[in-house]
């Protein structure tokens, strides 16, 4: 059965599905990520200030996962910028994590990974039809 331009735009398929899934789960390390370094991230900054950064961070990485799992092209394509701008100090902080703690540096790297993934869903086919779809 054939489906209509209109059936096409509300069906969210598959692939962006698994990908806002994927969102979430990265979303998710950040929580235990964020505890294990908590001692060395406020050794140079005070515990409210971070806790302050942190929550704001997770509060709007939530609202881009959100709107994309709604379909809102703008906020596929603002997320994937802000986080390539986030690869070349990840690139640069990891090693030292690593050294620190493993598991933080574990937890990185599986974020990074997942987050690559949820990219690849959301910006190949068929989820890029599906915002086309809605935007256009």
């Amino acid at each position: 059965m054939q489906q209509t331009a209109m059936e096409n735009q509300t069906f969210k398929p598959l692939a962006v599905r698994r990908a806002i899934i994927l969102l979430w789960a990265s979303w998710a390390i950040g929580i235990p990520k964020t505890l294990l370094d908590w001692a060395q991230l406020t050794s140079r900054t005070s515990g409210v200030f971070n806790a302050f950064v942190i929550i704001s961070t997770l509060a709007i990485v939530a609202f881009f996962i959100w709107k994309i799992g709604q379909g809102k092209n703008w906020a596929r394509i603002v997320f994937l910028v802000m986080s390539l701008l986030g690869v070349v100090p990840f690139l640069f902080v990891v090693r030292s994590e690593f050294a620190r703690s493993p598991a933080s540096g574990l937890l990185s790297t599986v974020q990074c990974g997942i987050q690559a993934i949820a990219f690849l869903l959301l910006f190949t086919s068929p989820g890029k039809e599906w915002f086309r779809a809605r935007h256009g």
